[in-house]
């Protein structure tokens, strides 16, 4: 969750957030266990489709490999897309980071080279209308942004919505406060050029221009950004 733990949280709040991590974490390693197990057949297929944003980069290179009798079945169309939209966010880390075009809620047409290398850090906020979790991260986010706006951060909001209508409407109806972009999904669009296959998806651009992170949310975006800023 974006905003990671609660800080109000009560001494019983905190035993049931614990006890629901040693759940999922019993879970995840029976999900590993049983794609290890089922290598020669197409059970990994189901397994993958499900839980596949749930494995690490190691993890995911070890499952996904093209020879695998699962390899092609229909439901590892999504696992695919989101393992090579990682390898190309790997890729473009501490590298230039990949210049795109986006529209301005005027209509006007922007470019990332416009706010990035140009001596600040910039955030990108990957979201869309539709998207319930992005909606539900907007308080912890106004929260980074009024915090650092005035500190040398760059804030971009970049929609993926393909309905302008819905954007604008969310617009408004979430007053948010930093630069509104949109990129519908297209090829060679920004959510393409960037690897994100999930939103909300936040990069992190250093002030030379290169991409720092691609991949930082919740608490452990707020303590890079602590230490890129040299909080205490």
């Amino acid at each position: 969750m974006r905003g990671g733990r609660l800080s109000n949280a009560t001494a019983k709040d905190s035993a049931n957030f614990r006890k629901c991590e040693e759940f999922m974490g019993d879970r995840d390693a029976l999900v590993r266990q049983n794609i290890r197990e089922n290598k020669d057949n197409i059970i990994p297929a189901y397994y993958l489709f499900v839980h596949h944003s749930e494995l690490s980069y190691e993890q995911k290179r070890e499952f996904m490999s093209e020879d695998a009798p699962y390899a092609h079945h229909p439901a590892m169309e999504r696992p695919w897309k989101a393992y090579w939209g990682m390898l190309l966010q790997m890729n473009i880390t501490v590298k230039p980071a990949p210049d795109f075009e986006a529209e301005a809620p005027d209509g006007t047409m922007h470019h990332l080279s416009e706010y990035a290398g140009r001596g600040q850090y910039v955030l990108i906020d990957f979201w869309a209308s539709w998207c319930g979790p992005c909606i539900g991260s907007f308080p912890f986010m106004k929260e980074i942004y009024a915090t650092y706006k005035d500190r040398g951060l760059v804030f971009l909001g970049v929609s993926c919505d393909k309905d302008r209508d819905a954007w604008l409407k969310a617009l408004e109806k979430h007053q948010l406060p930093w630069t509104a972009l949109r990129s519908p999904a297209r090829k060679g669009d920004a959510c393409d050029l960037y690897g994100i296959t999930g939103i909300p998806a936040v990069i992190l651009i250093a002030p030379d221009g290169k991409v720092i992170s691609t991949d930082l949310e919740g608490m452990e975006l707020k303590a890079k950004l602590a230490e890129i800023f040299n909080d205490k």
